[in-house]
């Protein structure tokens, strides 16, 4: 991956940067998206506000080398301040998505878009905007889902002495069992479906094509979304599980079993019980 130099301002200084990402991926560069350059007149572009922000831009581009994606993001709002061009907000972009922090992503590409209405890969440039909306709506479905069932547990669980009751069965049921077994299963899916997107990433990180660079990424994404959902849901049924098989009736029945028992007698005390 490559920052995109900031043309026409500082084109002959914003040159490109060969870069590698962490999870969450960004755009592959294609020939088609290669660094802008031109070579327009810089007439009123120079002068200190213009040498600031190319030193700026130099700083987040070694922050941005290093892994240091929030520094760079940093440096880089600076350098807009000083030098609003549109492709600092693409190189904005990506250094929120190297952070992880995909809303602010999402909204730097699409600030670009409309500073730059005809770039040459304004067509990849969306579809990655449209995938970055569905992991938004996605994790907030899943957050859903995780208050749902913070808020279901408590009247999900049996009430403690359950099994003290009169007719109170104490016949196991494998409801539990098969609960907390469906909570390992979609866990093991989750790994197996992560290692599949860690797959997929780094081959379109190799495609040297936007298109097959693209599509590769996207697929990527969908197994790292289904890791996600697996994950969090085989959790949730593993402990859901674990939880209704030490509150089930039957254990506690067994626990209870081994209760000891001091009676009163005329020459003292009576200790009993059942282990």
């Amino acid at each position: 991956m490559v920052f995109r130099s900031a043309a026409p301002l500082l084109a002959a200084a914003f040159t490109g940067l060969g870069m590698g990402l962490v999870s969450p991926p960004l755009l592959a560069q294609s020939p088609a998206a290669s660094p802008k350059a031109s070579t327009a007149s810089a007439a009123g572009a120079t002068g200190a506000t213009g040498d600031d922000a190319l030193a700026i831009f130099e700083r987040s581009k070694e922050a941005y080398r290093n892994g240091r994606f929030d520094e760079a993001a940093a440096l880089l709002v600076r350098a807009y301040d000083l030098s609003p061009h549109a492709v600092m907000l693409y190189n904005l972009a990506r250094a929120y998505e190297g952070s992880g922090r995909i809303d602010e992503a999402l909204q730097a590409y699409r600030r670009y878009l409309q500073a730059e209405p005809h770039p040459p890969d304004r067509g990849a440039i969306e579809e990655r905007c449209a995938t970055l909306q569905r992991e938004i709506d996605q994790r907030a479905d899943l957050q859903r889902q995780r208050d749902d069932e913070k808020q279901r547990a408590p009247a999900d669980q049996a009430p403690h002495g359950a099994a003290d009751r009169p007719g109170a069965s104490n016949a196991s049921s494998p409801l539990p069992w098969v609960t907390l077994g469906t909570g390992g299963a979609a866990l093991a899916a989750g790994v197996v479906t992560g290692l599949l997107s860690e797959s997929e990433h780094r081959s379109a990180s190799a495609d040297p094509s936007a298109a097959g660079a693209t599509s590769k990424q996207s697929t990527a994404e969908s197994f790292a979304t289904a890791a996600n959902v697996c994950f969090v849901a085989g959790g949730l049924l593993a402990a859901g599980g674990l939880v209704w098989v030490i509150l089930s009736p039957s254990s506690s029945a067994r626990a209870s079993s081994g209760a000891l028992t001091v009676t009163p007698s005329p020459g003292g005390v009576v200790v009993g019980g059942r282990f």
